[in-house]
């Protein structure tokens, strides 16, 4: 007679059922998705995602070839002797991870202290935010201000102002130095979770090489908010709530709930975790009948919910306001079913005029955002199509992007201070484009890797154990899918496919090596035939959808991105030296006399003569200034009878004194400020100024004669 299972067994049968099958066809998606198209975003606040078409061929042939170079590697003899002695000797593996951590915290402090990052956006509101608790300003905290719409943000700001108490307000650097060390502890937890995945040494080292490898995750530890540490508090957690469910010890449980607990102090987002947490746990007390293990999860949410009362009680207190009629929290759901500017689902101010609309009440708000959402939800049942293509790009401009918004983070935040060439070419629209198409089969790599580690290793005994990471990257994955979307949100659940993908190419290249030996491995035969359906299918799926045209939306800005590309590339049509400019018919640009003086036309209708300009380029922006007097060409927003008044003096190292040079046709050029006015000439008056630029004018265009 066929014996039982228990409940239990039943139960985290259902969850290792749903976890593998929800994670392989998220993987697929993605996978087949990334194959043909990539997403990239502006360089401006704009925030628009361009939808791009990508090389499949590349894609695909990208993978074979870097497990064919890791097979070879993985055959030299004295790669296996390192390798099993890194598998063997803690020393040797405790070495050489503090080596890899400290390259990653080195490279995240170069680039913290190179990129000199400001805040914007919802970082220059919590600074805000601080900076007038400090002085005793409740403004954000009235009806209507951000901190009285927006609880989510009361933890991060409390947070913050504890750290103005030491560091003062506004002190980024500070800031972003401890999100250097925040990266540190978030890849050691990680590493530290693979050991209890039960997953060798090797691969332990293999996540934080690929961390090295990933910067986009390292660029935001110039982002001035709860993102790195809220992701290192969160990974925290799940670690001691893993070690709770092994030795039952109530210290892990207790450290596991305040780890959490300040993990959505910073980031609410970070709920995710702890609902992963939450089933983790109950699934464990249903198999193992340890009704010890609930200890942790009521633990959790009731720390969580004093967080939150205690935070809004110390506010209430010192601002004197009551707050308890914040923004609906449905209506983020509401805003990630609408079409935006940005991309589906993106931010659109939906959440903060509709709140003005409700007149601050949260009933009134709930109200409305849940018409807005069924009415979208009535729209997508009546137009299946069209709601197929609004979900398909709105999770394709998420996941699809390799950059994460990274990039966009950095050329949006104002600098302070001047930044060095490298880090301003890195950020560039052309240094971006450049760093993308590594980063690009980068994101393929982790992806086949973690669908390779499902294919070959789900009938190993650690996959179970290794299931957590997988449920977290589903429940975030799904969320997004209705909540609002932003790249910076699926950074955090796309690092933990690290030890997926190095588990995977590690069994991977195994199966191979022996296969080598003529030695064969069951794991060899899985994966042949797994892979094989795999790649059969993908193969169709392209044939069918993209051939057919039915996806072309995901390829359709692929002509104005890389227009747009060449429009950012703005390299200077003059090179450095001296230079006399002229007008189409000769007049010379010169200098007026005296202190105050102007740039004018002197009268000499010869090019070869008049006065001698210095043209300095860098980083794509031209300083001009009179040899004669040393004086520099500035702008100015004075109104003069043309437009706006041009000026000469000393340098005063200041904006109005950078320009653009830009081609404009049978070799002349503009000469333009802030990018939008043109420096203009009346060649009957002699006058220089500056009106807005237009391609039909004559009289904005300059040529130059070198001086010899």
């Amino acid at each position: 007679m066929k014996k039982r299972k228990n409940v239990g067994e039943t139960v985290f049968g259902l969850y290792r059922s749903a976890v593998t099958v929800f994670f392989a066809v998220i993987l697929i998606f993605l996978l087949f998705f990334a194959a043909f198209s990539t997403c990239y975003m502006v360089t401006d606040w704009t925030e628009r995602t361009f939808f791009v078409k990508d090389s499949v061929l590349l894609n695909l042939c990208f993978i074979p070839v870097m497990v064919l170079c890791m097979t070879v590697l993985r055959r030299i003899k004295a790669v296996q002797i390192w390798l099993d002695r890194m598998e063997k000797e803690e020393i040797l593996f405790r070495k050489w991870k503090r080596i890899l951590l400290g390259i990653l915290m080195g490279m995240a402090l170069v680039w913290v202290l190179a990129s000199r990052c400001g805040v914007q956006g919802d970082q220059e509101y919590i600074q805000n935010a601080v900076y007038d608790l400090n002085t005793r300003n409740y403004l954000m905290f009235s009806e209507g201000g951000y901190l009285y719409r927006f609880a989510q943000q009361r933890g991060l700001t409390a947070a913050v102002w504890l750290f103005s108490l030491i560091f003062g307000s506004y002190n980024y650097i500070a800031f972003q130095v401890l999100n250097v060390i925040g990266i540190g502890v978030f890849y050691h937890q990680m590493s530290e979770i693979c050991g209890l995945f039960g997953m060798g040494r090797v691969v332990r080292l293999k996540v934080i090489l690929y961390g090295i490898l990933f910067f986009p995750l390292i660029m935001y530890c110039s982002f001035v908010y709860g993102n790195v540490w809220g992701m290192a508090l969160a990974l925290s957690a799940l670690k001691y709530e893993i070690r709770f469910l092994e030795d039952r010890k109530a210290r892990s449980a207790v450290l596991s709930a305040l780890l959490i607990m300040l993990a959505l102090l910073l980031k609410s987002n970070y709920m995710i975790f702890l609902i992963g947490m939450a089933v983790l746990a109950l699934v464990e007390t249903l198999r193992k009948k340890e009704v010890k293990f609930l200890l942790l999860p009521l633990l959790a949410v009731a720390l969580c919910t004093a967080q939150g009362r205690v935070v809004n009680g110390i506010f209430q207190e010192v601002s004197g306001e009551s707050f308890g009629q914040e923004a609906s929290k449905w209506s983020w759901i509401a805003m990630g079913l609408q079409e935006g500017i940005r991309a589906p689902g993106w931010y659109n101010d939906f959440v903060w005029y509709t709140y003005d609309e409700s007149g601050y009440d949260t009933e009134i708000h709930d109200e409305m955002v849940k018409a807005e959402i069924q009415e979208s939800l009535e729209y997508f049942a009546g137009h299946k199509d069209e709601a197929v293509e609004f979900f398909t790009r709105k999770m394709v401009s998420q996941w699809n992007n390799p950059t994460f918004q990274a990039f966009w983070n950095a050329q949006v935040a104002p600098g302070e201070g001047v930044r060095s060439n490298w880090v301003w070419h890195f950020i560039s629209a052309r240094g971006t484009h450049i760093s993308t198409a590594f980063l690009n089969l980068f994101q393929f790599f982790i992806l086949a890797g973690a669908l390779i580690w499902y294919v070959v290793c789900r009938k190993e005994p650690h996959y179970e154990k290794a299931l957590p990471f997988a449920m977290i990257f589903v429940g975030g994955t799904l969320c997004h899918l209705v909540w609002e979307a932003k790249g910076q949100y699926t950074l955090a659940y796309f690092v933990l496919l690290f030890p997926y993908a190095a588990a995977g190419y590690g069994r991977l290249t195994d199966c191979l090596a022996a296969a080598g030996r003529g030695e064969v491995l069951r794991q060899t035969v899985v994966f042949t035939k797994g892979m094989a359906a795999v790649a059969a299918a993908a193969l169709a799926g392209v044939v069918w959808l993209w051939e057919g045209g039915c996806l072309d939306y995901l390829t359709q800005d692929t002509d104005a991105y890389y227009q747009y590309l060449e429009e950012q590339d703005t390299a200077p049509e003059l090179a450095d030296g001296v230079y006399h400019i002229f007008t189409r018919s000769g007049l010379v640009l010169g200098c007026g006399e005296g202190e105050g003086g102007s740039p004018v036309l002197d009268g000499k209708e010869d090019g070869s003569g008049g006065e001698e300009i210095q043209v300095v380029n860098y980083q794509e922006t031209t300083w001009l200034y009179f040899v004669q007097n040393q004086y520099y060409l500035s702008g100015s927003d004075i109104t003069v009878p043309e437009g706006w008044a041009a000026a000469a003096g000393p340098s005063e190292r200041k904006e109005e004194e950078r320009w653009t040079i830009r081609k404009a046709g049978n070799g002349g050029f503009y000469i333009l400020y802030d990018k939008y006015f043109a420096l203009s000439y009346g060649e009957e008056t002699g006058s220089v100024y500056l009106e807005l630029l237009s391609e039909e004018k004559e009289n904005q265009i300059w040529y130059a004669e070198r001086v010899e």
